[in-house]
Protein backbone atom coordinates (compact mmCIF):
# COMPACT_ATOMS: atom_id res chain seq x y z
CA UNK A 1 0.00 0.00 0.00
CA UNK A 2 1.40 3.61 -1.07
CA UNK A 3 0.51 6.77 -1.76
CA UNK A 4 2.12 9.09 -4.27
CA UNK A 5 5.53 9.91 -2.45
CA UNK A 6 6.53 6.34 -2.84
CA UNK A 7 5.65 5.80 1.13
CA UNK A 8 5.43 1.74 1.59
CA UNK A 9 3.59 -0.01 4.85
CA UNK A 10 5.77 -2.80 6.05
CA UNK A 11 3.69 -4.92 8.77
CA UNK A 12 5.58 -7.63 10.91
CA UNK A 13 3.97 -9.39 13.65
CA UNK A 14 5.25 -10.15 16.81
CA UNK A 15 3.49 -12.50 19.98
CA UNK A 16 2.75 -9.55 21.75
CA UNK A 17 2.26 -6.35 19.33
CA UNK A 18 1.74 -5.87 15.44
CA UNK A 19 4.79 -3.19 14.47
CA UNK A 20 4.34 -0.80 11.89
CA UNK A 21 6.67 0.43 9.65
CA UNK A 22 6.42 3.34 7.48
CA UNK A 23 9.07 3.78 4.95
CA UNK A 24 9.86 6.50 2.83
CA UNK A 25 12.72 8.41 1.43
CA UNK A 26 15.90 8.25 3.65
CA UNK A 27 13.68 7.86 7.04
CA UNK A 28 11.95 4.79 8.37
CA UNK A 29 9.94 5.35 11.61
CA UNK A 30 7.66 2.25 13.44
CA UNK A 31 4.99 2.19 16.09
CA UNK A 32 4.32 -0.20 18.08
CA UNK A 33 0.84 -1.65 18.26
CA UNK A 34 -0.48 -3.98 21.74
CA UNK A 35 -3.01 -6.25 20.41
CA UNK A 36 -6.47 -5.39 21.34
CA UNK A 37 -9.83 -6.36 20.35
CA UNK A 38 -13.05 -4.25 20.33
CA UNK A 39 -13.53 -0.74 20.48
CA UNK A 40 -9.86 -0.49 22.29
CA UNK A 41 -8.43 -1.96 19.03
CA UNK A 42 -10.95 0.68 16.91
CA UNK A 43 -9.26 3.61 18.92
CA UNK A 44 -5.70 2.77 18.16
CA UNK A 45 -6.77 2.15 14.65
CA UNK A 46 -8.04 5.32 14.50
CA UNK A 47 -5.00 7.06 16.36
CA UNK A 48 -2.45 5.41 13.51
CA UNK A 49 -4.94 7.20 10.99
CA UNK A 50 -4.73 10.59 13.21
CA UNK A 51 -1.46 10.32 12.42
CA UNK A 52 -1.75 11.64 9.39
CA UNK A 53 -5.02 12.92 9.37
CA UNK A 54 -8.02 14.24 10.86
CA UNK A 55 -9.99 11.43 12.08
CA UNK A 56 -12.89 10.71 14.00
CA UNK A 57 -15.62 8.29 15.06
CA UNK A 58 -19.40 7.13 16.20
CA UNK A 59 -20.79 4.37 16.93
CA UNK A 60 -24.18 3.87 15.22
CA UNK A 61 -26.78 1.62 15.47
CA UNK A 62 -25.28 -1.82 13.50
CA UNK A 63 -21.49 -0.44 12.71
CA UNK A 64 -18.92 2.38 13.15
CA UNK A 65 -18.51 5.15 10.95
CA UNK A 66 -15.01 6.21 10.33
CA UNK A 67 -14.21 10.17 9.27
CA UNK A 68 -11.36 11.11 7.78
CA UNK A 69 -10.47 14.57 6.25
CA UNK A 70 -7.59 14.78 4.36
CA UNK A 71 -6.24 18.15 2.63
CA UNK A 72 -9.05 18.43 -0.12
CA UNK A 73 -12.23 16.30 1.69
CA UNK A 74 -13.70 14.08 3.75
CA UNK A 75 -14.31 11.12 3.64
CA UNK A 76 -16.56 8.71 5.48
CA UNK A 77 -16.43 4.39 5.70
CA UNK A 78 -17.97 1.80 8.10
CA UNK A 79 -17.13 -0.99 9.86
CA UNK A 80 -19.86 -3.52 11.29
CA UNK A 81 -19.87 -3.56 15.24
CA UNK A 82 -19.59 -6.79 15.19
CA UNK A 83 -16.62 -7.17 12.81
CA UNK A 84 -14.64 -4.74 15.33
CA UNK A 85 -15.51 -7.00 18.22
CA UNK A 86 -13.39 -9.66 17.17
CA UNK A 87 -11.08 -7.96 14.82
CA UNK A 88 -7.52 -6.28 16.37
CA UNK A 89 -6.05 -2.66 15.36
CA UNK A 90 -4.26 -3.96 12.50
CA UNK A 91 -7.10 -5.80 11.23
CA UNK A 92 -9.43 -2.47 11.53
CA UNK A 93 -6.60 -0.44 10.50
CA UNK A 94 -5.82 -2.29 7.16
CA UNK A 95 -9.52 -2.10 6.94
CA UNK A 96 -10.14 1.23 7.12
CA UNK A 97 -7.12 1.95 4.63
CA UNK A 98 -8.33 -0.26 1.68
CA UNK A 99 -12.02 1.56 2.02
CA UNK A 100 -10.26 5.05 2.26
CA UNK A 101 -8.38 3.84 -0.68
CA UNK A 102 -11.70 2.61 -2.73
CA UNK A 103 -13.45 5.75 -2.13
CA UNK A 104 -10.60 7.94 -3.24
CA UNK A 105 -8.81 8.57 0.09
CA UNK A 106 -4.58 7.87 -1.14
CA UNK A 107 -2.99 6.79 2.18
Amino acid sequence: MGDKTGEKLILHQSKMSFFIFLKGEGFMSHTAVAAHTGEKALKEAVKLLGKHYQVAYRELETFYEIVVENHVRTYAVGIDIKDVQKANELEIYSSCCSKLERVGCLL
